[in-house]
């Protein structure tokens, strides 16, 4: 009996034994595996500290040859965006140049405004009321608003080519654009300055119908199509603003001239438009309201006779009855 008890109380020791080396055995591998872990975050860590060192590194530094080559991509991008007059958003100017030259943006948009102004004439202005927003305002043209009065055109044309750019002129646009919707945009434009600088919904689209143009019906308009998907292109360009009062019943809509309609479109050629229509040698200073809104000319000129007539012709070519 007792040798028995001694075989069973070494066994039992063993087991003991063999219990405390596997127990200190998976302790090490769980204190390496731990260790292990701990590393990989730290080098991880240092990493990413490295890549954000070498981006930053990289925004700070931008070579003259690097800022011309970005420049002149915002340039062209700008150029084909104000084909369609859309304002271009600072986050399509970021995609445009890439993402590590964000920092850069204003430095590199700085130097495309210069050479946009210096090689085509066009200054990048921002809108205020669509921040970090841009467009093209075309220096060559009509200045803002009319401070400086220039004679536009003093020859007369013969060609419809001619009226249409005379016509262009008055709105701040290009040349080869479309004579047609430029003509009903300044006839919008022209109503809502004679009429104190708001028109409510309902009024503007009285006018439109004497012009024969309806924005709400389904039908295509045999020159301007969808009149609908017109109205709200003007809105887009930023040639009209909308205001919309949703604590009334039914909600009521008003319109005013857009940001870029204030930029491009002269004020005082609408008067003269206006004097025009009406005849009976009425002159632009006899509208006392609207002339005080004008700012003063720095310098004297003589209004062009066929600028006026040419867009009287293409204006009244859509009226039905040929009057305002």
């Amino acid at each position: 009996m007792s040798r028995r008890r001694k075989v069973i109380e070494s066994s039992s020791e063993e087991e003991s034994s063999s219990e405390e080396e596997d127990a200190s055995s998976s302790s090490a591998q769980h204190g390496s595996a731990s260790q292990a872990e701990l590393n990989h975050q730290k080098a991880s860590r240092q990493h990413r500290a490295g890549g954000e060192s070498r981006s930053q590194s990289s925004q700070q530094v931008l070579s003259q040859e690097e800022l011309m080559r970005c420049a002149g991509l915002l340039a062209n991008y700008l150029l084909a965006a104000e084909g369609k007059k859309v304002p271009v958003k600072r986050s399509d100017l970021t995609k445009v140049v890439g993402k590590q030259y964000t920092r850069k943006l204003p430095e590199i948009l700085q130097q495309a405004s210069s050479m946009l102004l210096r090689v085509y004439g066009y200054k990048v202005v921002e809108l205020e009321k669509r921040k970090r927003s841009y467009i093209l305002v075309n220096q060559l043209t009509v200045p803002v608003n009319c401070p400086v009065v220039r004679p536009l055109s003093s020859a007369p044309d013969t060609d419809d080519n001619g009226d249409d750019r005379e016509l262009g002129l008055l709105l701040g646009i290009e040349e080869d654009s479309d004579s047609e919707k430029d003509g009903l945009l300044f006839s919008i434009l022209t109503v809502i300055f004679m009429m104190g600088g708001v028109v409510e919904e309902l009024t503007l689209l009285s006018f439109l119908k004497c012009l024969g143009v309806y924005v709400e019906s389904p039908d295509s308009h045999p020159i301007f199509g969808n009149c609908k998907k017109l109205f709200e292109e003007f809105i887009r360009q930023c040639y009209l603003e909308v205001t919309v009062q949703k604590d009334v019943e039914p909600v009521l809509k008003s319109y005013s001239w857009g940001e870029r309609a204030q930029l491009q479109v002269c004020k005082r050629s609408i008067l003269q438009f206006v004097c025009k229509v009406y005849g009976g040698g009425m002159r632009p200073e006899n509208w006392a309201d609207h002339w005080r809104k004008i700012p003063v000319p720095l310098q004297p000129a003589t209004p062009s006779t066929n600028l006026l007539d040419s867009t009287f012709t293409k204006v009244r070519l859509t009226w039905n009855n040929g009057t305002v």
